[in-house]
């Protein structure tokens, strides 16, 4: 479903469009980018989880604290709304600037002979029904305040 410009169609919730297209375009963009930066902070929750031993034992503890601390970052473009987690900075994680190596991609996907301690992947897939929902949550939640100023 689109409504003005930017796509909606993930949540999967049946009539938010028409909903959304009695609230003005920068309140219905307000209310959408709350909802994601929200279920953007309860990922980063799933991610630390992961790796705190539930999917994958990090030795030092730096990746998994790094990742508690990592920033929300959103964009948009074209209309599109984009909010996600962002990586830690190599400042995070004691790589030194100029080190071609940056371990997190590596520990999530492997390299060479090193398998794969996916956590980040599973962060998402494994909480999508449940955030879907917990999202539309946000949106109906939002709907409904906006129309009771409005």
């Amino acid at each position: 479903m689109k409504n003005d410009g930017f796509d909606l169609s993930l949540l999967g919730v049946k009539g938010m469009d028409r909903k959304l297209r009695r609230l003005e375009a920068k309140v219905q963009k307000s209310i959408v980018r709350k909802a994601l930066r929200a279920s953007a902070k309860r990922v980063r929750v799933y991610v630390v989880a992961n790796l705190s031993g539930v999917k994958v034992n990090v030795d030092t503890g730096t990746l998994r604290d790094a990742f508690a601390k990592a920033k929300i970052r959103g964009t948009s473009r074209r209309g599109l709304i984009r909010i996600g987690l962002q990586y830690p900075e190599r400042d995070d994680l004691g790589i030194p600037a100029d080190s071609k190596y940056y371990y997190p991609t590596a520990v999530e996907y492997g390299h060479g002979d090193v398998r794969a301690y996916p956590y980040m992947r599973p962060a998402v897939d494994e909480h999508d029904t449940v955030e879907r929902s917990l999202i539309g949550r946000d949106i109906g939640n939002g709907i409904k305040q906006a129309a009771g100023r409005g």
